[in-house]
């Protein structure tokens, strides 16, 4: 039986044309460029997930997330053989509020 898909989210942030993107830090996607966004935790909603991935790479609270897309992502390894599934939802043009000082 194959496992079951991996719950992920990202946070697309669009303002005036230009979107932000993290630099990834691990494998096997260190040093590409992506949208910020992970793994849900058990419990969250992809909403949810996609404010906290948010916050822990970017640093910026963001809030009220709209849902853009929801897709499957079934990698496959060189041999065809696939590796991990991951369903993903992207939020983008959320509303951002910076913390003060």
């Amino acid at each position: 039986m194959p496992p079951s898909p991996q719950l992920a989210s990202s946070a697309v942030l669009e303002r005036g044309g230009r979107y932000l993107l993290v630099r990834r830090a691990n494998p096997p996607s260190a040093d590409m460029f992506a949208f910020p966004g992970g793994r849900a935790e058990p419990g969250e909603t992809p909403a949810e997930t996609a404010l906290r991935e948010f916050h822990e790479e970017t640093g910026i609270a963001a809030r009220n997330p709209i849902l853009f897309e929801t897709y499957d992502l079934p990698p496959q390894t060189a041999d065809g053989v696939t590796a991990r599934h991951f369903s993903s939802r992207s939020s983008p043009s959320m509303p951002i509020r910076t913390a003060r000082p």
